[in-house]
């Protein structure tokens, strides 16, 4: 049988809050809610506004290709992206020449122009397929190769060139069943006869040396 506290015993009792008590801590937190969104929300407001537009490639260029208006995009970035070109450039682009292979969407650089294609007086260039090797990958701009038709007489000897540009291996490494591209500089007497073989797939490209027998120009 249970005993009853008697009057003399002490009892403790819980209280739970009342509502009118939880109001000011319930206030104070949405007070801190609402500030907190509006600060979060000024940042992001203020980071949005550190971005400048800047040009990139729309479709793809070919080296040498003259710059149309229609080439130029803009893309936003961070005001301090380093390299680009700013879009209030565009006029001072229009006009001017790839220096390279441009993709599209690429971010526009200044080394990506310039005021002239690039290609000598009295000269033509023509991009080389070839198989991929050590030697080849190596070359610099300027470097003397000769371009051997399979399809000539078996008397005229090759053609003179030089090396403009050497494409990238893929993934860094070489493989037998790699190719790569190399632009090269050629007279332009020897551009028919030239693109003529590349057409049928019957030019090869070598690395010469000194006193090698090639034509410097075609043609007579």
């Amino acid at each position: 049988m249970s005993k009853l506290p008697t009057a003399g015993e002490s009892r403790t009792a819980v209280r739970l809050p009342s509502t009118r008590e939880r109001r000011p801590a319930l206030a104070a937190l949405a007070v801190i809610l609402i500030v907190g969104g509006a600060l979060l929300s000024g940042w992001i407001a203020l980071s949005a506004g550190d971005r400048a537009d800047f040009l990139r490639i729309e479709g793809e260029v070919a080296q040498g290709q003259r710059l149309s208006d229609g080439d130029l995009g803009t893309v936003s970035l961070p005001e301090g992206y380093d390299g680009g070109v700013p879009a209030e450039d565009r006029d001072a682009v229009v006009g001017q020449y790839a220096t390279a292979r441009l993709l599209d969407g690429t971010v526009l650089t200044p080394a990506m122009v310039a005021e002239s294609t690039g290609v000598g007086k009295g000269k033509a260039q023509f991009p080389i397929q070839t198989p991929a090797t050590r030697s080849l990958t190596e070359l610099r701009g300027g470097a003397p190769v000769g371009l051997y038709l399979s399809g000539s007489d078996g008397e005229s000897p090759g053609i003179a060139a030089e090396v403009v540009q050497v494409g990238e291996v893929d993934d860094g490494a070489l493989s037998s069943s790699q190719d790569i591209t190399v632009l090269v500089s050629v007279h332009a007497s020897c551009g028919p006869r030239l693109a003529s073989a590349l057409a049928d797939d019957s030019v090869y490209l070598a690395t010469v040396g000194e006193g090698a027998d090639l034509d410097e120009r075609c043609g007579g």
